[in-house]
């Protein structure tokens, strides 16, 4: 610290020298006093020592020589180093002992590094290296295991030549190189299969193609005569509904108690009064003589009597053509 600094009487802030106020409170600093660059060192390095930074506390107080007690202080600090760091070096020993016994070789290999000949910490280190060595050889063993598993199981030439370029990786691990050669001659087998089953795929696509479009030109023959049947049958709904539109005018030519019998023995015989026309022929004593005859496109809708005549009440009726 340099002596163009002074502290604020008030509320300890560090100032310029020049200022007359302090920059944080206020407060007028006329007549306060310069910071001792000393002074303000020594405080600093007391500051490191508490807080632990020992290294930079002790060159501050080398360079302090004889201020106050600087001396004094360095062999406290010393001491107080070597007591941290023996008790950090037992902390480190403890932690990678249990690392290792946990199976955390990294951590435990760190620690014992650092430790450098501390205790047996170079008897351990080397018991590390030699298990991660092992550990890694199981661990590549494992792998390479896996690899001739897979290629082994593979049943498509996709899978194989997945599991073949995994084993390409060990180069000459163990038989690698042999396994490649017998793995070379599966996926030949495996091609040769696989072409096989896709003509026998391709032939049997070809034939459901075939069977498909028949279907299709059965049920869209099926849809047209259906479509045809309905059409005919809506054609003749439409004829059928025309022609009892004229026939029955005739009916209408009736007196009513006459055209209320009809339509009963056209009910009777499940026929229409209106498939027909009507026509009186004449009359006698007990019954009034009407003539029928069928009129309609619909042939199958014809179902009174064909010939004979027949009474009903006052009416007697027959066919006529």
């Amino acid at each position: 610290m340099s002596e163009e600094s002074i502290f604020c009487p008030e509320c300890g802030t560090r100032n310029p020298i020049t200022n007359g106020f302090c920059e944080s409170c206020g407060t007028k600093l006329e007549g306060a006093k310069p910071l001792d660059p000393k002074q303000v060192a020594y405080d600093k390095a007391i500051t490191d020592f508490s807080e632990g930074r020992f290294e930079a506390a002790i060159t501050a107080f080398k360079l302090l020589d004889d201020y106050q007690d600087s001396r004094e202080k360095i062999t406290l600090v010393e001491k107080a180093q070597a007591e941290f760091q023996a008790q950090q070096q037992t902390n480190d020993y403890d932690q990678a002992i249990a690392s290792f016994g946990q199976g955390d070789l990294e951590t435990a290999e760190m620690l014992f590094t650092r430790l450098g000949d501390y205790r047996d910490a170079p008897q351990k280190l080397q018991l590390i290296q030699e298990a991660k060595a092992q550990q890694h050889e199981q661990d590549y063993d494992a792998a390479y295991q896996s690899g001739i598993a897979a290629a082994e199981a593979a049943e498509t030439v996709v899978d194989l030549q997945q599991a073949m370029q995994y084993l390409e990786q060990f180069g000459s691990y163990k038989e690698t190189q042999i396994k490649l050669r017998e793995y070379q001659n599966k996926q030949q087998i495996l091609q040769a299969n696989e072409a096989a089953q896709n003509q026998v795929t391709q032939k049997k696509n070809k034939m459901i193609m075939s069977v498909v479009a028949v279907i299709v030109l059965i049920a869209a023959g099926a849809g047209w005569y259906v479509y045809s049947q309905q059409q005919a049958a809506n054609q003749l709904a439409e004829k059928v509904t025309e022609q009892r539109a004229s026939n029955v005018k005739s009916l209408d030519k009736l007196d009513s108690k006459t055209q209320k019998n009809l339509r009963t023995i056209a009910k009777t015989y499940n026929a229409n009064a209106e498939d027909y026309t009507y026509k009186v022929m004449g009359q006698t004593d007990d019954y009034l003589l009407v003539g029928y005859n069928f009129k309609g496109p619909d042939k199958t809708k014809d179902m009174l009597p064909t010939s004979g005549t027949h009474n009903y009440k006052e009416l007697a009726f027959y066919r006529v053509d």
